[in-house]
C-alpha cells in the first residue's frame, strides 16, 4: 500500500499498487480517484485522508491480532 496526495482535496489517499484501477486513475481504498500521474510515497504526505487512515488502522490492528 503506498499513499497518493490528490490536488482536489488535498488530502493523502491508500492506493493499494497491485488492485485493478480503472483505465487512466487510480482508485483509493476510499473509493477517491486520483490521476494516474500521481506520485505514490510510503508515508501519507499531508493530511490523511479520514476513511484511508482508519481502513489502514483496522487493517494494522487485524495483522497484530494474527500473531
Amino acid at each position: 500500500m503506498k499513499w497518493g496526495l490528490s490536488p482536489l482535496d488535498w488530502r493523502s489517499h491508500v492506493i493499494d499498487e497491485r488492485r485493478d484501477h480503472p483505465i487512466g486513475v487510480l482508485k483509493a481504498e476510499c473509493g477517491h480517484l486520483l490521476m494516474m500521474v500521481t506520485t505514490l510515497h510510503e508515508a501519507p504526505h499531508g493530511t490523511p485522508c479520514d476513511a484511508c487512515a482508519a481502513q489502514q488502522l483496522d487493517s494494522a490492528v487485524i495483522h497484530c491480532q494474527g500473531q
